[in-house]
Formats: C-alpha cells, structure tokens, sequence
C-alpha cells in the first residue's frame, strides 16, 4: 500500500543549504519569523509561551521535517527506515526529535468525537470532496503557482523555482485538557449524562457518532454519523441564525461562509 510522505524545510534549514540571503528575504514574513517570534500574535503567552514548548519545536535547531502518512504501522515503519538510512549518507543531517501519531480504530478524536470525516475537493486533483453541494476549491489556496478563490496568484519565493508547486505548512503540537473539558460539561449540564452530550455536540457541532447538528439538530443519529454519503451533505444557508447548529461551533469555524459554494 502507498505511503505518503511530505518533506518540509524551515528557514533555517534553507539557509543551511546556503539559499542566498537575497532569495530568503522574498519568502513571506511570517515564514521568516517563525511562529516563536510571533508568539504574542498567535496568543502563545503564559504557560502557552514558546519557553515551555517542547523542545525542539520553536527553536532555531529544526531545518527539516519529514511526515509520514500510512494505514498500517509496518509500512509506515519500512518507508522511515529507508529515510533513516538514506539520512545517515549525509553529512551534517541528526535526527533530533520524533512524535509518532495514531488514530484509534473507530477513527475518534481525544475528545470521543468521530473525526476526518470532511475534506474539500481541489480543482484539478482528481479527487472528490466529501461535500457534494461544494464546488471544488482552487489549488492556489494550498499550492504556489496556481489561481486562488480570489483569482490572484499568490506571490511566490524568487526564483520562482523555489515555490512552484510547493506550500507552506504549519507544525504545532497542543496538550488537549480531555479532564477539564469534561468537568466544564459537568458542571454546566449539573451531573444530566443527557444535557452533557446535548452541550458538547453544540461545542462541536457534531454529535459524538459524527451526525451533524445541521441535519439532526434534536438529538444523535448514528446511521447518519457512520453514512459518508450524507454525514457531510450539508450547507448553513437555511441555518445562519446558527438555531440548528451554533454559529460559534467548531464544525462552523473549520468550515466559513466564505468557501465557493451554493447555499442549497
């Protein structure tokens, strides 16, 4: 079975390749400062601060990254030791860090919820969304050299070599509070098992089966979670009071108005 693999370079590791500095300086801002430095920005204060994440993530040490995506740990495992082996050739490349990941068997998130239920379709992949009322999304909303929603082409690295079918990616690892998101239901449902999974499915705007509040907004439906034909057939044109489904619900946050799409 195939594996995806995904090869990312940092600034730094595209200065350790000796990109000239002339070159660096037409990559975008932000990519240049790196999330640490735009800490304050992106709300990481506090006990979010660049200080306390984990090391080495948000330090200058990361030049390469490498992802790995497969449905079994034995291929998966096979694809990084060629990496592993192949990296070992060259000189001054040392592994650093390593975070493995993996969705349980019933494919739930942390929180219980059914998850990776959606994606959107992209103009000329050849690949079909899970929402048929959508229309496909440009491809230069996620690749370089190509027209976006707004029919521009975003300005890419020069020379037009180094970002041309590239993209750019964002790395972060956050500590989900499972315990305090539970005790927040708790005490606000007062103990009602009932109440608890009527308010977490309007914090989400899923029910925990993966059933949409947009086409079951009184109570869960399972037969439509586990239903990949109609578990994602929805629209928020006949709901923009957010009376079905929260305005403020995850599920209306991932997925804004703003997508090209009919409102049936």
């Amino acid at each position: 079975m195939p594996v995806s693999l995904a090869v990312a370079l940092s600034l730094q590791g595209l200065k350790a390749l000796g990109v000239p500095e002339g070159s660096l300086a037409t990559f975008p801002p932000k990519f240049q400062q790196g999330m640490a430095a735009r800490a304050a920005e992106l709300g990481d204060v506090g006990e979010n601060a660049p200080e306390r994440w984990e090391k080495p993530l948000g330090t200058q040490d990361v030049h390469l990254v490498v992802v790995g995506l497969m449905s079994d740990n034995a291929s998966l495992e096979a694809a990084f030791s060629y990496a592993r082996d192949a990296s070992r050739d060259l000189s001054g490349v040392v592994p650093i860090w390593q975070q493995h990941v993996q969705a349980t068997a019933d494919l739930r998130n942390i929180f219980g919820f059914a998850d990776g239920i959606g994606h959107p379709a992209i103009e000329g992949s050849g690949i079909p969304g899970t929402n048929p009322y959508e229309l496909p999304l440009k491809a230069g909303e996620f690749v370089l050299g190509y027209e976006s929603e707004t029919h521009n082409i975003v300005p890419m690295p020069q020379p037009e070599v180094r970002g041309r079918n590239g993209t750019y990616a964002v790395f972060r690892k956050l500590h989900m509070r499972v315990a305090a998101f539970r005790q927040y239901l708790s005490q606000i449902a007062k103990d009602s098992a009932e109440e608890e999974e009527w308010l977490a499915a309007q914090i989400v705007g899923r029910w925990h089966s993966g059933a949409l509040l947009a086409l079951a907004p009184d109570k869960d439906d399972p037969e439509l979670g586990a239903d990949p034909k109609r578990n994602n057939a929805f629209m928020f044109g006949d709901n923009p009071r957010g009376l079905k489904c929260l305005t403020g619900a995850h599920v209306r946050r991932a997925k804004p108005p703003a997508i090209r799409s009919s409102s049936a």
